[in-house]
C-alpha cells in the first residue's frame, strides 16, 4: 500500500477552499482567527515554493476630466 502523501496543487486547493468560504460568508466571525492565519501560512508558503503568485495591485486610475 502507498504511503499518502500531499502535493502542492493539495494545498492550492485547501488555500482556494478558504477563499471561496471566506467570500460565501460560510465562516463565522468567531472563526476568523483561527482561519485567517491558517489562511495566511498557507499563502506564504505556496508562495515561497511558487505555486502561486500574488496578484498584482490594481493601477489607480484618475477619474476623467472634462473640459
Amino acid at each position: 500500500a502507498q504511503a499518502p502523501s500531499l502535493q502542492l496543487s493539495d494545498l492550492v486547493l485547501a488555500l482556494q477552499t478558504i477563499q471561496a468560504m471566506a467570500q460565501r460568508g460560510a465562516i463565522r466571525a468567531d472563526e476568523m482567527s483561527t482561519i485567517g492565519p491558517l489562511h495566511d501560512r498557507l499563502f506564504a508558503f505556496l508562495e515561497a515554493q511558487g505555486a502561486i503568485t500574488r496578484p498584482a495591485p490594481a493601477e489607480a486610475t484618475a477619474p476623467a476630466t472634462g473640459a
